[in-house]
């Protein structure tokens, strides 16, 4: 749950949220939205809430919309409840004036949240130690390599103590309505969800991503147990024949499968999945391309490289140019 209000006002609960450069527009307002209907449901102000920014004036974001700050982080030195909303870009994000009024509202007791990429801001200011913490599916893979220390799960939400982190794009509408069912009822979850058309009230384990059978337009079974098995095992890929007999079939049997429904030989689906992942830490991270070949099961700079290359058109040096 979040923190009640140190205030007098029985059941108040105050977020301030911190936009950073290139926030997620859609987090944001997946936050504000769910507080201002739990308010005209209970016909009374529980929840309040502040935008801030590190100076107080307007931050863009992602899509390029700047949206107006209430306030800077001089104007709330000890808030209840701070979230730190980022978008792309958060990897590289280095701020020591903001790294240390995190940790200055840390020691004060605030409770210390993100959404979207947040985490890496959390986590360079060495606000997740010892914590569990999720982020966008897409940063996952990245995070993990670069904070081995931290014990990250691929949740909607998360709430562990005095940490609590989301996932992005609509889960801070799920990580809210927790918020809303623990401290009221069903009844007024239902009543939020119905008015922003949230047809699914999501729980914390719930899939960040749409149904793999979604993502590669097929049912069978036994392809999707198979690139199950792939994106499980990047490093250290299982050989073709291990894959097609723990799918119980024959490797010719999987190799008509995949080229029937996907249009690929497995050989060549599974070095994609390989090269996606590479290309994300490519990204997210400040990996050297060697580290890069390695953690996705490459022998060899040349044949990760060559391999990149003939899938992106392009080398992964001009990727890590880029950022």
């Amino acid at each position: 749950m979040l923190k009640e209000s140190s205030s007098n006002e029985l059941n108040s609960v105050i977020i301030t949220i911190l936009l950073v450069p290139n926030f997620s527009l859609i987090s944001l307002s997946s936050i504000i939205e769910p507080l201002r209907l739990a308010n005209r449901n209970l016909k009374k102000t529980i929840y309040s809430w502040k935008v801030i920014t590190k100076s107080g004036l307007p931050e863009k974001s992602s899509s390029g919309v700047q949206i107006k700050a209430q306030g800077s982080i001089e104007d709330v030195p000890n808030p209840d409840n701070v979230i730190v909303l980022s978008g792309i870009n958060a990897n590289l994000y280095k701020d020591e004036t903001i790294f240390n009024y995190l940790r200055c509202c840390s020691r004060k007791g605030s409770y210390i949240g993100s959404a979207c990429t947040g985490s890496y801001i959390l986590a360079n200011a060495g606000l997740l130690d010892n914590y569990t913490c999720t982020l966008h599916w897409e940063n996952i893979d990245s995070f993990n390599e670069q904070f081995t220390n931290i014990n990250t799960k691929p949740e909607l939400f998360i709430f562990d103590r005095d940490r609590f982190s989301c996932a992005g794009g609509e889960s801070p509408v799920d990580m809210i309505l927790e918020d809303v069912k623990l401290r009221f009822s069903e009844e007024t979850v239902t009543y939020i969800a119905d008015q922003l058309i949230h047809n699914e009230v999501r729980k914390p384990t719930d899939n960040h991503r749409i149904p793999l059978q979604t993502r590669v337009k097929t049912r069978n079974k036994k392809i999707i147990r198979a690139i199950e098995i792939m994106e499980k095992n990047i490093e250290m890929p299982i050989p073709r024949n291990t894959i097609a007999k723990e799918i119980e079939l024959s490797p010719r049997q999987m190799e008509r499968l995949f080229k029937k429904y996907l249009g690929i030989s497995p050989a060549k689906y599974y070095l994609q999945v390989r090269l996606q992942y590479s290309n994300r830490l490519l990204q997210y991270t400040t990996l050297s391309i060697t580290d890069i070949s390695l953690a996705t099961g490459f022998s060899s700079v040349s044949h990760f490289s060559k391999c990149y290359r003939d899938l992106f058109s392009h080398s992964p040096k001009q990727i890590q140019n880029i950022n």
